[in-house]
């Protein structure tokens, strides 16, 4: 489920290209709904 400021954020960068000639990027999409902890990311990054 998104919450309400996932779902105005995802508002916000539909309009923002529907104002514009570039298409809205399916990275920016998926990095609203499924944020990047930080702390995860950098666990990854030292396991390899």
């Amino acid at each position: 489920m998104l919450t309400e400021d996932q779902i105005k954020e995802l508002e916000h960068l539909l309009n923002e290209h529907k104002n514009n000639d570039q298409s809205l990027r399916i990275a920016d999409v998926t990095n609203l709904i499924y944020p990047i902890d930080p702390d995860k990311k950098e666990k990854q990054s030292c396991m390899k």
